[in-house]
């Protein structure tokens, strides 16, 4: 089995151990390092991760909450090219058994996922994370720590959630959303806003991740 690892980080670390405890023979490829051949060390723009494509990997994304449209486009490429990209889940994490969970999805640790709940690709949820019963998630979505998804909520595409966020019942976030951390969100939230706060805040100028 050969992982490739786009953007390596810590969040690649914690998906390379939950791998090893699932795979063997696993051959590791990492953008990072075709990177330094070309003397572009911590210069991340991605340009060549096609480098990849054809070659027989079973493709691991990891690519953070800076890049979370590129993450998107990145999968779409690789699931219309019919490469397998695998999901991850951490075994200490639940999740109910009608779940819908689409490909190149992280799930860590100490997560709670309820029934009817469909994660859509590319999707990462960190610790600590609750998502209550009939919710979507939409691809490329980024949940941060010990964040709260009541029951019939709708997150479209490209979100990112700060940690310790609280989503009240049949809110619908749309796409490209930023939350920030600690917030409380009672209300639906228009395409591309920012917000943070308890109470909500919608905020004038877009938080830069």
């Amino acid at each position: 089995m050969k992982i490739a690892f786009i953007g390596y980080n810590i969040v690649g670390d914690h998906v390379k151990k939950i791998l090893e405890e699932r795979y063997s023979n696993i051959e590791y490829l990492y953008f990072d390092d075709l990177m330094k051949e070309d003397k572009h060390k911590n210069i991340y723009a991605f340009k060549d991760y096609k480098y990849f494509f054809n070659k027989g990997v079973n493709f691991i994304i990891t690519l953070g909450y800076k890049h979370i449209t590129l993450r998107k486009r990145i999968l779409n490429e690789l699931i219309s090219k019919n490469e397998e990209v695998l999901s991850v889940i951490d075994r200490n994490s639940i999740v109910a058994d009608d779940t819908i969970i689409g490909k190149g999805v992280i799930i860590y640790s100490g997560v709670v996922i309820g029934n009817n709940v469909n994660i859509c690709d590319g999707v990462i949820l960190h610790n600590g994370v609750v998502i209550s019963h009939d919710s979507v998630i939409g691809n490329s979505t980024y949940i941060s720590p010990n964040s709260t998804v009541c029951g019939n909520v709708k997150i479209n595409d490209c979100c990112f959630i700060g940690a310790g966020t609280s989503i009240a019942n049949d809110v619908i976030i749309e796409d490209n959303c930023i939350i920030g951390i600690g917030s409380v969100v009672l209300k639906n939230l228009k395409q591309g806003v920012s917000a943070i706060g308890n109470p909500l805040k919608i905020l004038n100028k877009k938080i830069k991740l």
